[in-house]
């Protein structure tokens, strides 16, 4: 079977060169490949691949029977993808925002030609979590999904705990590795880990979630005097997902750094690494982990679909057809919740938070920095009651809840 890209820079790059020969004992080879230019000097030296400059010289070529979408645009990406399926070819994605956006009806223009999407890529770099849940979990009353997905938010948290860095030098080292991209905020932000956690949901339960029913919190405003406070307490901070299944039609979900305890198994999951765990009456637990950020280990993902489709005669399990269900309300968890914020007033803070009707315990007040847990609160409410207090700086209140393993 041959095969055309759509991209060639770090993933496509680690696709060929790791696997051209696991491919070619396949019987199948990486003909084409869209680029932007072909004078860049990362498409050099590539004497066995033909590049274009026009993406439909790819996606309508009668010759290839499927198509890899390593581009990251994700309007363009869609329209490719569509013309492809048009022409019968399978298309393999890393594209995570293409899924979560457009997944539901890319799969349904995959069903009325009668071939695949897959989507391995878009979640967890190399941790083989997609066709887990589709192949062996779906039915298995799954109740709870909880991990870290992104591994640019990991490596940076694990750097500034490990090696006593500031968030800026944080990213920048990740830069350097190749666990950060030069536009970074979706992943600091923790909108890359939400759009995951939507492709996870949507393939476990069926269901669709919009972006702006997850409460998402990023660590752009993690420090190190945070981190070392939190360690004090006995936790780690780590960037989590997690998403709760309350009846068919009411779910949990939350995308937050959260306080892990230091001899957690999160806690031991350090640098791009990612780790998933999948929750539920007749399975108990499964893990999965793997690294989660890095051109090799996105092309590991990128493979096992070429390999999946290569190895069957009917390529693939086409669920498109398969009924999604209609939400009736997304909330946040109730948690602990670790609290830090700066108050410049002479009243006792311990009075103000009991007046607020908030539980508490664990309060410390050094300088007017207050840190705080929080009892059994969500997320929203939580803040809402904070910024009443008069006295608190409401831009420096920092709120993450805390995950007892």
């Amino acid at each position: 079977m041959k095969i055309g890209m759509l991209g060639f820079g770090t993933v496509g790059r680690a696709v060929y060169e790791n696997y051209s020969g696991s491919l070619s004992d396949l019987n199948a080879m990486i003909e084409i490949a869209f680029v932007r230019s072909k004078n860049d000097s990362r498409v050099q030296g590539f004497p066995d691949v033909a590049f274009t400059t026009d993406p439909m010289n790819v996606v309508s070529n009668r010759q290839l029977d499927i198509i890899v979408d390593v581009m990251g645009n994700t309007e363009l990406a869609k329209k490719l993808v569509e013309e492809a399926f048009k022409n019968k070819k399978h298309v393999v994605t890393a594209n995570k925002e293409l899924v979560e956006k457009y997944g539901l009806a890319l799969q349904k223009v995959a069903a009325e030609y009668d071939v695949l999407f897959l989507y391995e890529a878009s979640v967890g770099g190399g941790v083989p979590i997609i066709r887990n849940l589709k192949q062996h979990l779906i039915g298995k009353d799954v109740s709870t999904i909880v991990g870290i997905i992104n591994g640019t938010s990991n490596y940076v948290l694990s750097l500034m705990t490990r090696a006593n860095f500031n968030f800026a030098e944080a990213i920048s080292m990740a830069q350097l590795k190749g666990f950060a991209e030069k536009a970074y905020d979706n992943d600091i932000n923790g909108y890359d880990a939400r759009s995951k956690l939507i492709i996870l949901a949507r393939t476990m339960w069926r269901i669709e979630v919009l972006r702006s029913d997850i409460c998402t919190i990023g660590i752009s405003n993690v420090s190190k005097n945070l981190i070392n406070d939190i360690r004090r307490r006995g936790y780690a901070l780590k960037p989590l997902v997690l998403a709760k299944k309350r009846d068919e039609l009411n779910y949990s979900m939350i995308v937050a750094p959260f306080l892990i305890p230091l001899d957690s198994d999160f806690s031991r999951v350090n640098d791009e690494y990612n780790v998933v765990k999948i929750l539920g009456n007749q399975i108990q637990e499964m893990t999965f982990s793997g690294p989660g950020a890095g051109g090799p280990a996105t092309a590991v993902s990128v493979f096992s679909d070429l390999s999946y489709l290569l190895s069957i005669n009917k390529c693939g399990i086409n669920t498109s057809n398969d009924k999604i269900i209609k939400v009736e309300s997304v909330d946040s968890p109730e948690f602990n919740i670790f609290a830090e914020f700066y108050y410049d007033n002479t009243d006792c803070v311990s009075e103000l938070l009991t007046k607020s009707d908030m539980r508490f315990s664990d309060l410390q007040n050094i300088k007017g920095t207050v840190s705080v847990v929080l009892k059994n609160i969500r997320i929203k409410p939580a803040e809402e009651k904070l910024k009443r207090i008069a006295g608190i700086n409401n831009s420096s209140i920092v709120l993450y809840p805390i995950l007892e393993e």
